[in-house]
């Protein structure tokens, strides 16, 4: 094997200079790992219970290997009661919701006409699997009065 030594006009061989920003490049390879392995996102979907006519969609953001943050909830076909008659509707939640130290999430979306969406679960398995409810008050929608029926999900990723 030979060896090439250059002077790089600091007193510094150029071979040095190699070893030196190669070891400094692994290193910094090697501290940045932990860190992005850490950060992970669970894509999760599932349905309500009991109603496969349902979606329930969202992201699980972990940090530090624990759930932090619900990302891009959606909720389609969630059954509503105007007058005793059962219709759908869908449902996005557009800020991330925080999740707290014992792995639980809430939001209250309010709507038109009084309207107040609830939404709550908690997460399992470091973010892996939820489980939760939706629910609204009553409100009035032009002559009807609605409220969505407490609908309990699941979902994994």
């Amino acid at each position: 094997m030979t060896s090439i030594s250059c002077e790089t006009g600091t007193g510094r061989s150029l071979k040095g200079s190699i070893v030196a920003t190669a070891i400094a490049l692994s290193l910094a390879l090697v501290l940045l790992a932990p860190a992005t392995a850490a950060a992970k996102t669970f894509d999760h979907s599932g349905t309500v219970i009991g109603d496969e006519a349902t979606m329930i969609t969202f992201k699980v953001r972990t940090k530090a290997g624990k759930p932090s943050k619900v990302l891009d909830f959606a909720a389609k076909g969630i059954i509503t009661r105007c007058d005793g008659a059962a219709t759908r509707f869908n449902f996005t939640v557009l800020v991330p919701l925080k999740i707290n130290d014992r792995g639980n999430f809430k939001a209250r979306l309010p709507g038109d006409n009084g309207a107040v969406l609830r939404v709550s679960g908690k997460t399992k398995g470091s973010g892996r699997t939820a489980v939760g409810n939706v629910k609204s008050n009553r409100f009035n929608e032009g002559e009807m009065s609605c409220q969505t029926p407490k609908q309990r999900f699941k979902t994994t990723s």
